[in-house]
């Protein structure tokens, strides 16, 4: 049987957020542990412009009461691990060509990774530079 993340109310990564100011909206994190690619769609609406930043972790550990991976675990998810910008290893599907950040007017995109994607973790923020709106991202994981 082939393993996927998303089928149900966990493909909301990033459940639809009103934007307030230029305060960066932070996603769930997904556990990529067990899957080997994700794609996700990307949504703005309204007047929002900003920028999509997607990130991985080898070293995030879930909050939890016991340790995972021989490591402590702190009391916040967010303050957890060490996440790296891969942004640009994701595609828009249809065109083959870099993420489009918003620029004022509503948008949806789909993206995925050029290749296989293996990490423990993934996240995905969008900093918003101006504009009024909301952002989500929902998204589906799978094993081959």
């Amino acid at each position: 049987m082939k393993l996927r993340y998303g089928d149900g109310n966990d493909c909301f990564f990033m459940a639809l957020q009103a934007i307030s100011g230029t305060t960066p909206v932070v996603s769930n994190v997904i556990d990529m542990r067990d899957f080997d690619s994700v794609g996700l769609q990307l949504i703005s609406t309204g007047t929002v412009a900003g920028t999509w930043l997607i990130e991985m972790s080898n070293d995030y550990v879930p909050r939890q009461n016991t340790n995972s991976y021989g490591q402590v675990s702190s009391t916040l998810d967010t303050a957890q691990g060490t996440f790296t910008d891969c942004t640009a290893l994701f595609l828009k599907a249809a065109a083959g060509t870099a993420i489009a950040n918003p620029a004022g007017s509503a948008t949806s995109q789909y993206a995925q990774p050029r290749d296989f994607i293996r990490c423990r973790a993934l996240r995905i923020t969008f900093t918003p530079s101006s504009g009024a709106g909301n952002v989500a991202v929902y998204g589906n994981a799978g094993a081959f």
